[in-house]
């Protein structure tokens, strides 16, 4: 019982390695362009996406990004904290510290406003399709899936 046990979990835990090591076969190159460029969004899109390269350029263009604040984020937080209003001195601080924002970090900024429901729609389609990718990182079609779900049933 213990050797079935411990045979199972060698062989899950190889592959999880597997899958692991497929994720790791990308080039500078591929790595570079998309860390530039926000691919990952329509890779989500895109119903043969293979999942390994999807995470890949999802991390790769956030690498140096700060990722933008979720709802539960917010929502989570204090109701002082969400309901603050802003003074006046708070408002000036605010403006002055925005001022002082380099192009750069003012570049940021939009990023991360305009991707943040792009986030989002990326964490749900990763838990979406996560029971469905096979080993290679291709994801089982729709059809393949409800097949799936009438052999288990």
């Amino acid at each position: 019982m213990l050797n079935k046990i411990v045979i199972a979990g060698t062989i899950f835990c190889l592959s999880l390695f597997s899958l692991k090591s497929n994720a790791q076969e990308f080039t500078e190159k591929q790595l570079k362009q998309w860390s530039k460029e926000p691919v990952w969004v329509t890779m989500i899109e895109n119903p043969n996406a293979n999942y390994f390269e999807t995470v890949a350029a999802f991390d790769a263009f956030w690498k140096n990004r700060e990722l933008p604040v979720e709802e539960d984020q917010i929502l989570s937080a204090g109701r002082q904290e969400r309901e603050h209003l802003e003074t006046k001195r708070e408002k000036r601080k605010r403006i002055r510290k925005e001022k002082k924002m380099s192009k750069e970090e003012k570049e940021e900024a939009v990023i991360r406003n305009q991707y943040a429901f792009a986030v989002k729609k990326y964490r749900h389609w990763l838990v979406a399709v996560e029971p469905y990718v096979q080993p290679d990182g291709r994801i089982l079609t729709k059809e393949e899936q409800l097949q799936l779900h009438e052999q288990q049933r």
